[in-house]
């Protein structure tokens, strides 16, 4: 067994935190937590001094095959041989204290194998959840801007339909590959050459590739650049939203009852703004103008918050200049900069971050029973967000990762 005590414990359940308090680790899973844990003899002990105690981070929105950099004529993204198993992001997110990754969007099937290594303990990393190919129109976004039509990228990471009928095949071959959850994406701006546009899935194929995806029990999530394509999105039934707020937008884009239907619908956002600010960069745009599209950004943000929606921690990883690990502690500070409180943006890289994914039940918290996914950070974040980047201890699935405290 291993004990940590003597730090201060925010265990994710939305509970006040305990200080003096001890988490005791069995196997892979938390055996007890919070003030006047009894400690068994012969338990490996952990002083950690007044240090906090988070459950360890999840990234909700990555490419683990991405290359984090944009250079002419090299690739933006690729498969396991190019990324040598997705080390970086697995190393980086470890090194950072993400316990778990969700792929959005990478090369298929070999995201899911590098799962499947990471969970047979072949592989260090994190626990990686994933989608199959994402679905998209012929030449749209990602294939025709991001992975500029190359031929093996759009064969392995995309599914591309023109019809319902063929969007919900697409569903069905990809649930029967046993992934996680479904992906489609309802953009037609290309980031790439801004402000021009690329062919889009209408509205009557997103809602046929959300009806087939329920069909077989699968969440979806819908990429979004604009609150218009969110509360279609919403209302269809898609799970949650990743971005939300790109480009080309406006404040009267956003409808009037999207953020209450996001609340009575229990949606989750990922509004991506480590992502969002990164590319920004790309747009051929004043900066004047830049700098106000994020603050638009940044109050849909807060309103959907103040609101009671469940915002999640997603950074888009992977993607140019976002890098791996390192941005959900960049993206929990972008959240708190747009008035997202310290509490709340903590909720969003561990336990709503959990229930998106559907796995609240196993990871998210610091609870009896739940795997031993910990992080011990030095400072308190519910003061200074940025505390969680002072990483002391990672622990995931009970063997420690990371230790800078050279206590393990």
């Amino acid at each position: 067994m291993l004990a940590l005590i003597n730090g201060v414990l925010f265990d994710g359940t939305g509970s006040a935190p305990v200080k003096s308090a001890a988490v005791l680790i069995e196997g892979n899973k938390i055996k007890a937590a919070g003030a006047g844990v009894e400690i068994p003899g012969g338990t490996k002990i952990i002083d950690l001094k007044g240090k906090t105690i988070l459950p360890g981070f999840i990234d909700t929105h990555v490419h683990a095959g991405g290359t984090v950099e944009l250079r002419p004529n090299w690739p933006t993204f690729g498969g396991a041989a190019f990324s040598v198993d997705y080390s970086d992001a697995r190393e980086s997110a470890l090194r950072w204290g993400v316990t778990t990754l969700r792929s959005a969007g990478d090369y298929f099937p070999d995201i899911q194998e590098a799962s499947r290594k990471i969970a047979e303990g072949k592989l260090r990393g994190p626990r990686l959840y994933y989608h199959g190919p994402q679905i998209q129109a012929h030449n749209g976004h990602p294939a025709g801007t991001i992975w500029r039509n190359d031929p093996e990228t759009c064969a392995k990471a995309g599914r591309y339909v023109k019809t319902p009928e063929e969007a919900r095949a697409a569903v069905r071959e990809i649930a029967g590959y046993g992934i996680n959850y479904i992906k489609t994406m309802m953009c037609e701006l290309n980031i790439w050459d801004y402000p021009a546009t690329v062919p889009r899935l209408s509205n009557e194929v997103i809602a046929a590739i959300v009806d087939e995806a329920h069909l077989h029990g699968k969440r979806v999530t819908i990429h979004c650049e604009r609150p218009t394509d969110a509360y279609f999105a919403v209302s269809c039934g898609a799970e949650s939203v990743e971005h939300i707020f790109t480009f080309g937008g406006s404040p009267t884009d956003v409808p009037e009852d999207m953020i209450p239907m996001m609340v009575k619908k229990g949606t989750f956002v990922a509004p991506t703004l480590t992502g969002t600010k990164a590319f920004e960069l790309t747009k051929q745009e004043p900066k004047d103008v830049e700098y106000k599209r994020y603050a638009m950004v940044k109050k849909i943000v807060k309103d959907i918050s103040d609101a009671g929606v469940r915002i999640v921690v997603g950074t888009d990883s992977g993607a140019p200049d976002v890098m791996f690990g390192r941005s959900a502690h960049q993206e929990m500070q972008n959240l708190v900069d747009a008035g997202v409180s310290p509490k709340n943006a903590l909720l969003g890289a561990t336990r709503y971050a959990a229930e998106c994914l559907g796995t609240e039940k196993e990871f998210g918290t610091i609870e009896p029973g739940k795997y031993a996914d910990v992080v011990v950070v030095d400072g308190d974040p519910l003061t200074d967000i940025s505390a969680t980047m002072n990483i002391a201890l990672v622990i995931k699935d009970g063997s420690v990762m990371e230790d800078r405290m050279l206590s393990v």
